[in-house]
């Protein structure tokens, strides 16, 4: 089974490269260029990995010792296959979710609506919960409207409204969603008057359907569009009711507070109270710098070099040449050939075990010993 881990998992790895392409041609900003680029050179680099580690000693000398071992253990012989079904089943979901999702996101991309719908609402994916059914047309109707391609932005809205009234109906979450995304593109127009609309809309349903909380989204798009019209007063009472609202469901360091907190900041900055806007805004600069101290990049690359130097240690002190588990294949294999019926395959296989530890006077022994087999 695990033969087939390394041909799947290269599938995957094109499927989601795919998806940044499609993403980048939408926007060609230089976050998903970098992207992209960091996904090939970190695609060759495992294959080239991949590829030379089945084929070093070292691979074949790991190969040798789970073998022996796991004909000497049941247990862990059971462990290794069901590591590998493992394995080989979550290869398999992956490349048949992604083959058919990519499918759907090319149909909308290329004009063939047909296509998108009828796999946006009937792949099993789409009552996965917490997946929405059309995410990735969303991402790709952000990306639109990023890079200011508003028509296409609109025809992806379009489908997703489709989607969504077809599956979940006009009085849900993730229609509101959608029309929150259709607000969105008024605002980049400059068309605040009809943001205002939509975004209303978007959260009476959200009112109805979630409730006093989840809200601060859309709570937070109504009084953007109020404030771009100069209605500072009634903008007010929605940031403040988003801000009281993510601070109970993220606290009070989250960066969708952070985000709520700047937007109200550049309002009372218009409205003329720049003494409450710059304290509003030192509040989300602060938080905002916090996350990236959190998720400084050096401290990740940092963090993964030790992860992978702790792999490679690990694997020389169990699989080495004179590892731990290489030392329990090599004293079972000897006690094989101590009694009356001399396997030449063991005498084989400790020859190479040997010779991995550049052992010449036991290469030596066991190589006559071989001979002697051979001659008998």
């Amino acid at each position: 089974m695990s033969k087939f881990n390394t041909p799947l998992s290269v599938v995957v790895g094109l499927l989601v490269l795919t998806y940044f392409c499609v993403y980048a041609s939408a926007c060609p900003s230089p976050e998903l260029i970098r992207a992209i680029i960091l996904e090939v050179v970190v695609f060759i680099v495992v294959l080239f990995f991949k590829f030379r580690g089945s084929r070093s000693k070292s691979g074949r000398l790991e190969n040798m010792v789970m073998h022996e071992l796991s004909d000497k253990w049941a247990s862990l012989k059971f462990a290794r296959r069901a590591a590998d079904a493992f394995v080989l089943s979550f290869w398999i979901a992956a490349t048949v979710i992604l083959s058919v999702d990519l499918s759907a996101l090319l149909g909308a991309f290329t004009g063939n609506t047909t296509l998108s719908r009828f796999i946006y609402t009937t792949f099993p994916t789409s009552v996965l919960p917490g997946v929405h059914p059309a995410y990735s047309l969303e991402v790709l109707t952000g990306a639109y409207i990023e890079a200011s391609k508003f028509d296409r932005a609109r025809q992806m809205t379009e489908e997703l409204f489709w989607i969504n009234k077809k599956l979940s109906g006009e009085n849900s979450e993730a229609y509101a969603s959608v029309i929150g995304t259709l607000s969105r593109i008024y605002v980049k127009e400059g068309r605040f008057a009809e943001a205002e609309i939509e975004s209303r809309k978007a959260l009476a349903i959200s009112r109805k359907v979630l409730g006093p909380r989840k809200m601060g989204q859309i709570l937070t798009l109504v009084a953007d569009n109020l404030r771009d019209q100069g209605k500072f007063k009634e903008a007010e009472h929605y940031y403040l009711e988003a801000l009281r609202m993510r601070q109970e469901q993220f606290g009070p360091r989250s960066t969708k507070v952070a985000e709520t907190s700047r937007a109200y900041a550049k309002m009372l900055n218009l409205a003329g109270d720049t003494t409450s806007g710059a304290a509003y805004q030192k509040k989300a600069d602060a938080i905002f710098k916090f996350h990236e101290r959190k998720d400084d990049g050096l401290i990740n690359l940092v963090l993964t070099l030790v992860l992978f130097i702790i792999s490679i240690t690990a694997s020389k002190l169990l699989f080495g040449p004179k590892g731990y588990l290489t030392k329990l294949a090599m004293k079972r294999l000897e006690a094989n050939i101590q009694g009356h019926a001399v396997s030449t395959e063991d005498v084989k296989k400790l020859i190479k075990f040997y010779e991995h530890q550049k052992n010449p006077a036991q290469i030596e022994r066991y190589e006559t010993m071989l001979r002697k087999l051979a001659a008998d």
